[in-house]
């Protein structure tokens, strides 16, 4: 149904009902009431998309520079062997890419059980009059795309990071 159909039955309604009778389309009573909310909430679902982008990207930086400097012998040992800074790349970006689908797994499963209660709880204690909300879930953004976004910053991160290994001195690591 188009709004100009909407917006034709509302006047055909409060002219059968008479003066005195308020009757506004459905939308548009919902953007009266909570228009303010609705807008908060954009906003910090993208605010908590950007800081979500960012975490992942500083988690994995300094998780990779500590395990880079942790496994420096060892890779200066898998060099000496004859692995290509490819293939100590990919070694890496499976053993991160594992883990990080594990992650994503299981923060999914937690927003499935626990994210409306996560949510009303924060409602509740926020002071904006708001006890339960029912958030309505998109599963296509849900379920693929931002679980996708996120290991796709985590790969590149760990692609980006990894190339570093090419400067390694393989026999001052070995001389250590």
């Amino acid at each position: 149904m188009d709004n100009s159909n909407v917006k034709e039955k509302a006047d055909e309604i409060y002219n059968l009902l008479g003066p005195g009778v308020s009757v506004d389309p459905m939308e548009e009573f919902i953007n009266q009431t909570l228009g303010g909310v609705s807008k908060q909430l954009k906003t910090v679902i993208i605010a908590i998309g950007i800081i979500v982008g960012f975490m992942s990207i500083l988690i994995t930086v300094l998780y990779l520079k500590l395990r880079l400097a942790r496994g420096m012998s060892e890779i200066a040992l898998l060099k000496a062997l004859g692995f290509s800074n490819r293939d100590i790349n990919q070694q890496y970006l499976v053993k991160i890419g594992l883990i990080s689908i594990l992650g994503v797994l299981v923060g999914l499963l937690f927003t499935i059980l626990l994210g409306n209660q996560f949510v009303n709880f924060a409602l509740g204690i926020s002071g904006l009059g708001i006890k339960k909300v029912e958030l309505i879930i998109n599963p296509l953004i849900n379920y693929i795309i931002c679980p996708l976004l996120i290991l796709i910053i985590i790969l590149s991160v760990t692609n980006h990071i990894m190339k570093t290994i090419q400067g390694f001195n393989i026999m001052a690591v070995i001389n250590e």
